[in-house]
């Protein structure tokens, strides 16, 4: 049969030489995201609900156990655009970014890695993904041994909002933080902030379920980058805060460390539904993560019986 102008065969297609070398690993990368979304969902689906849920423990509704069995919502939502709450944080988050370019520089030359994380977020945003096999469950974790999660769940966001606002949040810490850290160290401070808040997220929640018998934050689905931007943020403040006090003190830079909590009140009242908890966590490893080395020395001491350091 003749082909039609335009049209032409299989074995008349050009291969390039260089096929080989691109291709192939790009198929090979293909198979396994899509075998790994098949495995983390059929694994979700073979669990089994814990049986003290099924045994009627207070906090935990039926309605609850019936949402955590199912298949679960795909995330990012579809956005509102007439929405003025969205114009809003996109707004705020474009102004932020473009202020933070004009007065600071390139930001491929000034924190690359920093770049390289956002785009990870970016690229995580362009795939619809399954929250309950994605998103931190603390249940999830402590009782279903899924403690991938505290990684997945990062890179998850619910729609352009919070992905706008976590990386407007990131850019400003990056811009702080990596030409003194260098790369790996600022790659490998998001990752430890992350396992950190997560893990913090979640021993909080068990403690309010097993003490105090709430289990809304135990069986809830969270997801975001947000206890990382905030506990790189609290870093790079009180990095900034004590650099500018060196450079050319001014009484109003002492305050500049408080400013990450004005960020999550902002925040909460932009978005009502946003994860207090997991904010608090990533404040809270933020001032560990600032306050523990400068005090290990005097801690270590005292462990040791020694007394108060003589100074001068």
């Amino acid at each position: 049969m003749p082909l039609l102008p335009g049209e032409t065969r299989d074995r008349d297609t050009y291969h390039s030489g260089l096929g080989f070398f691109f291709d192939e690993p790009a198929r090979a990368v293909r198979r396994w995201a899509d075998s790994t979304q098949v495995s983390a969902e059929n694994w979700y689906r073979s669990l089994r609900v814990p049986t003290e849920w099924n045994a009627g423990v207070a906090g935990v509704p039926e309605a609850m156990v019936r949402v955590v069995e199912g298949g679960g919502p795909l995330i990012p939502c579809e956005t509102d655009w007439e929405d003025p709450v969205v114009w809003r944080v996109l707004l705020a988050g474009i102004a932020a970014t473009a202020s933070n370019i004009y007065h600071r520089g390139d930001p491929l030359k000034r924190c690359p890695a920093t770049v390289l994380l956002i785009v990870g977020n970016l690229c995580a945003f362009t795939h619809r993904l399954r929250l309950y096999a994605w998103g931190l469950n603390p249940a999830r974790v402590l009782e279903g041994g899924q403690v991938y999660r505290l990684l997945t769940a990062p890179f998850v966001h619910a729609d352009i909002t919070h992905l706008s606002s976590n990386m407007a949040s990131v850019l400003h810490s990056g811009y702080v933080l990596e030409p003194t850290r260098g790369a790996y160290g600022l790659l490998g401070e998001s990752v430890a902030a992350a396992v950190a808040s997560g893990a913090l997220s979640v021993a909080l929640a068990a403690a309010q379920h097993r003490l105090l018998g709430d289990a809304s934050s135990y069986v809830r689905f969270s997801v975001g980058f947000s206890s990382v931007a905030f506990a790189l943020r609290v870093v790079a403040s009180h990095q900034e805060t004590e650099t500018r006090q060196v450079v050319a003190p001014r009484m109003w830079n002492q305050w500049m460390q408080f400013g990450c909590w004005l960020e999550m009140t902002a925040a909460h009242l932009l978005v009502p539904a946003s994860d207090l908890l997991g904010h608090l966590c990533g404040i809270t490893v933020g001032l560990l993560r600032w306050h523990l080395p400068r005090m290990w020395p005097e801690i270590a001491r005292a462990l040791q019986g020694g007394g108060p350091r003589i100074v001068g």
